[in-house]
């Protein structure tokens, strides 16, 4: 009976333990599975973008917009918002609903990746997992290490885009690769899943909400902003340096329904309001007719042409000048500067959501500039004139 007793304790701990992830059947899992064993990475995964990426509001308008207008060509969508349902038949899928998205099984069951505009753009394999982390062992499933999942071709699968014009829709993967972190080896994952990082110290398990543009926080993290106002005759003039210090594309990236706006407001001695100008930092496609788009569906299907691009790129510094012209005698105190992020809103009556992302007061330096150039003039010549009575007295003591 003693003997038997560690055997009953042995088979009813591997009882309670969640059925093996993988049937042996060749096909995919639900993340519902994957949930038993990696219930904090399912938990992240689950209230990212690329859980919802099939079920977010504002992508669902425009996959009704293509359908609506070019039925043949709204299935290039679901290539990334709902990859597992163009995977070819032959692999089993049950389970796995639309609210899943980018799912599990999807990232970690591919095999290879290759980059231009022909559709299907991943190869997949299912059974075997594969993952970025070296000898990971599973009593699950087997798995395998890939080192294209700590690869920035990895997300160029999705995140580049060129539609049939020719037009560059999609951009993060070539900003990337023509910046000096391509150079540096740091790719996408190394900021977007922190934890992979080499010789990062930050703990727990990669974290799969992989924040991005749609994340105040990343934002803030990726722009410093500082500023000077100064005056002179009748003009104020207000410099704001805007660094893309920690962001390994250009921002705003991603679809160009994005923007930077940066709004100043110029204030005088007794709170009055002088002026106030916006700078708008962004990407603008245009149609045939050299019109701007407005529409995330035409830009994917109708664009023809960039008409605009100013926006920061990986370790640029942008300074912004603006002017604003004064009234005799006025004095100027301080400016109000915001940067905001402007995405689109999927309430018809908004259209756009602007998240605050920085603010600062910058106080007039120093004095008008007539007042100063007379000051700094002054204190020359009183330091020659001083400089000139030393060498005289130094002169007459030599002759004594």
């Amino acid at each position: 009976m003693k003997r038997a007793f560690p055997l009953l304790f042995i088979f009813l701990l591997l009882s309670s333990l969640p059925p093996l992830s993988y049937s042996g059947e060749k096909g995919f899992e639900t993340a519902e599975i994957c949930k038993k064993c990696h219930g904090v990475i399912y938990d992240q995964w689950k209230s990212s973008r690329h859980s919802n990426s099939f079920t977010e509001p504002n992508f669902g308008k425009v996959y009704r917009a293509t359908q609506s207008t070019s039925p043949d060509r709204a299935s290039l969508c679901r290539f990334c918002h709902n990859p597992i349902a163009t995977i070819p038949k032959g692999y089993k899928k049950e389970g796995i609903s639309e609210g899943e998205g980018i799912t599990c099984d999807f990232c970690h069951t591919v095999k290879e990746v290759t980059i231009g505009n022909d559709f299907p753009r991943f190869v997949n394999t299912p059974g075997t997992k594969r993952g970025p982390i070296a000898n990971a062992r599973s009593p699950y499933h087997e798995t395998e290490f890939s080192p294209l999942l700590l690869d920035s071709k990895f997300c160029a699968g999705c995140h580049e885009f060129t539609n049939e014009n020719g037009v560059p829709v999609l951009t993060t993967y070539s900003e990337w690769e023509q910046s000096f972190y391509r150079g540096e080896g740091i790719h996408c994952q190394f900021c977007h899943l922190p934890q992979l990082f080499p010789g990062s110290d930050e703990e727990g398990p990669p974290d799969h909400t992989m924040q991005g543009g749609y994340y105040p926080e990343k934002i803030r993290e990726a722009i410093t902003m500082t500023g000077t106002l100064r005056s002179r005759k009748n003009e104020a003039i207000l410099k704001i340096e805007l660094f893309n210090d920690r962001s390994g594309h250009k921002v705003p990236t991603g679809i160009p329904t994005h923007r930077l706006i940066v709004n100043a407001r110029l204030n005088g001695d007794r709170g009055e309001v002088i002026g106030e100008k916006q700078v708008f930092i962004e990407r603008v496609l245009g149609n045939r007719e050299g019109k701007p788009i407005s529409s995330a569906a035409d830009m994917f299907l109708n664009a023809s042409t960039v008409l605009k691009d100013n926006r920061i790129g990986p370790k640029e510094k942008r300074m912004l000048t603006l002017e604003f012209p004064l009234e005799k005698g006025s004095e100027t105190l301080s400016a109000a500067v915001s940067l905001l992020y402007e995405i689109p809103s999927p309430d018809p009556v908004l259209k756009t959501v602007k998240i605050n992302i920085d603010d600062m007061t910058i106080h007039r330096s120093g004095m008008k500039f007539p007042f100063q150039a007379l000051i700094l003039g002054l204190i020359l010549i009183t330091a020659c004139l001083l400089a000139y009575d030393i060498f005289i007295r130094l002169k007459i003591r030599r002759k004594e």
